[in-house]
């Protein structure tokens, strides 16, 4: 991952975005007045949690309502000395005086204690080892030094109010901050007798600040026999990230001891590296859209266009030296569909794409803007009256500057300059009898390098890209009789061959997990054991070469109690 990301990935994946395909409510962006709801969770990794989810009418009227989301987490993971607490609040008051305008104001506030620990080698993961074969407890770093701490904040309110039957405004802010203070230990290169690794350290102390404000105007209206609905509107960003790095820059790293990946030692003294980047990054970006779908029978066409300017500046205050980076793009997007009286809807789409990064990769220099095109067509069937759905698509995506694993530190980042994918979707819902219920998919993915400033890499398949991918699960639940509500779940999950790196030296085996669950259900009351990777399958995953692997998650049980009043 990138620097940035490093500190910030939350936040960056929240700011994604695109021509809208209407307004989305986050989870803390829900109005307020949702049912009263708890939940207890324990489990696996010595897993404590306890979740709740509030809220109700304040007065009678139900003109004011409210909702809070809370988390507390103490929890271990499958790696030794490693934890993944957390504590996480977010309230939401709503002010609704009538059915045509409402206010949310929201807030969040999270704080993790984690741990981040560095990939191991594949010599003892992925391939057999002479000395054996490395614990998946296994720890490469020092609980001494490694530590993840990071704590994000948010403010922000939806306004919606509708003039009439035809015309609705809606404005939707939001106000982040996120500070991340990050120590890891990596590998940086297996020696000769292929149990001592050599390591290295990275640090990262980062804040980053956001801000975002979406104005959309909404209209539905007739022009003859067309039926519209328009939307248009504005939306900008501001977004500030400080970044300051340490990083050893080599193989060996004196201030680093190395660890015997089958005796570790721990509690040695590691020193911190050098600072190595101290940069401040900053992006605005302002952004004009419009969409119109329209329908005609049952003939439905959508299209849209989006315009963003976007100003990047990054200040690099160890050279003193400061760049600016400005993109203006146009993007589009068309859909044609027919929607059948039988529940059968035929479309094809294509859409263009544009994409700030935030960033800076190990040499310090700033990403470029990520850009796609993607042409899909595909079929959608949802028999009229029935709770089944299945969906089939085939695409063919272009994606330029997509940040890939630097080969050299998987803190950091690469861009890869094109990467052109084609592949087949289908998936299924169905409710094949009172209670029984049925969820499949799967993924076929053809995906190559198709242009890059390295050219030994064109025609290879990107790294962790499997061709296949698949699911299936089965839950049925008791109808009647004593046992009414009593339901279990089985299910499998399978992620195909894949290569560990683009250079495609080596692959990642395919792999198939079994899931299950049990559940019963009374009254308000509902107590499930969930399951995850049932038979505790051992499987490795390489993403950027023969030092940059991690075991999968092993067998995870989680019981949880819920009252719902």
């Amino acid at each position: 991952m990138s620097s940035a990301s490093t500190c910030c990935g939350a936040l960056l994946r929240a700011l994604r975005r695109g021509i809208p395909r209407g307004y989305r409510q986050s989870r803390d962006q829900a109005p307020a007045g949702e049912p009263l709801r708890g939940r207890d969770l324990g489990g696996s990794d010595a897993n404590k949690q306890i979740n709740a989810d509030l809220g109700g009418p304040i007065d009678k009227d139900g003109i004011w309502s409210y909702r809070i989301t809370g988390l507390l987490r103490d929890s271990e993971t499958q790696v030794d000395y490693t934890r993944n607490d957390r504590h996480f609040i977010a309230p939401a008051l709503t002010w609704r005086p009538s059915a045509d305008t409402s206010l949310t104001l929201f807030g969040s506030y999270q704080h993790d204690e984690a741990s981040a620990y560095g990939t191991l080698p594949a010599l003892g993961t992925r391939f057999a080892n002479p000395n054996g074969r490395i614990a998946r407890s296994f720890f490469i770093g020092d609980p001494n030094f490694d530590r993840v701490d990071r704590t994000a904040y948010s403010l922000g309110y939806a306004f919606e109010h509708r003039f009439n039957d035809a015309w609705t405004v809606r404005q939707n802010l939001r106000w982040g901050h996120l500070e991340a203070d990050q120590n890891v230990l990596y590998g940086a290169g297996l020696r000769a007798d292929l149990r001592t690794l050599d390591r290295a350290a990275f640090t990262v102390d980062g804040k980053l600040r956001s801000f975002t404000v979406d104005n959309q105007v909404e209209g539905k209206f007739e022009t003859g026999p067309l039926k519209h609905t328009l939307l248009f509107g504005l939306d900008y960003l501001n977004l500030s990230a400080r970044s300051v790095q340490g990083y050893s820059d080599s193989t060996y790293d004196p201030g680093v001891p190395p660890i015997d990946l089958f005796q570790p030692v721990y509690g040695q003294a590691v020193a911190l590296p050098p600072i190595y980047q101290n940069n401040e990054q900053t992006l605005s970006q302002l952004g004009l859209y419009a969409q119109d779908q329209i329908k005609f029978g049952g003939l439905i066409l959508t299209a849209g266009l989006r315009q963003d300017w976007a100003t990047s500046k990054l200040k690099n205050y160890i050279a003193n030296s400061s760049r600016t980076q400005d993109d203006n793009e146009l993007t589009w997007r068309v859909g044609l569909g027919y929607e059948f009286d039988f529940g059968l809807v035929p479309y094809a789409a294509y859409a263009t794409s544009f994409e700030p990064v935030v960033g800076t990769d190990r040499l310090g220099a700033a990403y470029k803007p990520t850009t796609g095109e993607q042409f899909e067509v595909g079929l959608k069937y949802q028999p009229p009256g029935m709770r089944s759905m299945v969906t089939l698509a085939l695409f063919d995506l272009k994606q330029q500057n997509v940040l890939t694993t630097d080969p050299l530190n998987p803190f950091f980042s690469v861009q890869t300059g094109e990467i052109h994918t084609r592949g087949l979707e289908v998936e299924a819902l169905a409710s094949l009898m009172d209670g029984l219920d049925l969820v499949a998919s799967y993924t076929y993915t053809d995906a190559e390098i198709s242009k890059d400033t390295d050219a030994a890499l064109v025609g290879n398949t990107p790294a962790v890209t499997p061709r296949h991918m698949a699911s299936l699960w089965l839950d049925y639940t008791l109808q009647e009789g004593v046992l009414k509500g009593l339901g279990l779940g089985g299910g499998v999950r399978y992620v195909g061959a894949s290569y560990a790196d683009n250079a495609n030296t080596f692959q990642n085996q395919a792999f198939t997990l079994v899931d299950a669950a049990v559940h019963y259900e009374r009254d308000n009351w509902r107590f499930a054991v969930n399951a995850k990777n049932l038979f505790d399958k051992t499987y490795v995953i390489c993403n950027g070469g023969d030092l940059s692997c991690v075991y999968g998650p092993g067998r995870s049980v989680v019981a949880s109690l819920r009252y719902r009043w």
